[in-house]
């Protein structure tokens, strides 16, 4: 791992890159894989550390369009994106976002990962226990529900409940934590439903939480979702 961090990381810079030779000690030779002497062989025409760093550059490009344009949207202009920590070491990833923020000034200093450093054990705990309050949601997070407001939809697709005798809307959706929002990192997020349930029916159930990842989320799904 500190291999990784140290030397793979930080120096990969796409498809057609650099030559890397990353130690296995102890595990079996596999030829197949060019994995001999404890060492793994990726040359730069493999395509196996591309797989693995594409899918969070995109992640990470996508991560920052959505605050970029929840700045604009609120009247701010964003005038640098600074990447930091281990990842923002990455070179590769520094060039990702320069292409597609060319209006944006996009910031690599030389210790990234060192500006995030902090304490270890102990200390760490003390120091920093508190010290995030609240976390941005990424997502859009809630739970199916089936709606009473029977006169603000199309007859054709409301269901009669047999326990409470009336007709309901099915598949709207309930969102507890909505994307953008700000969450305390030390309260509970309390979720009031009602649910009726047969004199014989287990009260134990499960109950699927949806996230969702666009900005704006769907206020019912579709029966098979």
């Amino acid at each position: 791992m500190q291999h990784w961090q140290e030397h793979v990381k930080p120096n990969y810079n796409g498809e057609g890159g650099m030559d890397f030779s990353i130690p296995f000690p102890g595990v079996k030779d596999r030829h197949a894989i060019r994995l001999e002497g404890g060492f793994l062989e990726l040359d730069k025409r493999s395509t196996r550390i591309h797989s693995i760093f594409e899918p969070i550059v995109r992640d990470i490009e996508e991560l920052v369009r959505s605050q970029l344009g929840r700045l604009a949207a609120s009247g701010y202009v964003a005038k640098a994106i600074l990447l930091v920590g281990g990842f923002g070491s990455l070179e590769y990833l520094f060039h990702r976002l320069q292409a597609v923020n060319p209006a944006t000034q996009v910031l690599q200093p030389l210790n990234s990962w060192s500006a995030v450093a902090r304490p270890s054990g102990a200390v760490q705990h003390q120091l920093f226990k508190d010290q995030i309050e609240s976390r941005i949601a990424r997502r859009h997070y809630g739970v199916k529900f089936r709606s009473r407001k029977t006169w603000l939809y199309n007859p054709q697709g409301l269901i009669w409940d047999d326990l409470e005798e009336i007709w309901l809307v099915p598949h709207r959706m309930r969102w507890y934590i909505k994307k953008g929002t700000s969450v305390l990192e030390n309260e509970r997020i309390k979720m009031d439903f009602c649910r009726s349930v047969r004199l014989d029916e287990n009260l134990r159930f499960n109950h699927t939480l949806y996230a969702f990842n666009e900005d704006n989320a769907p206020d019912a799904l579709s029966a098979g979702e």
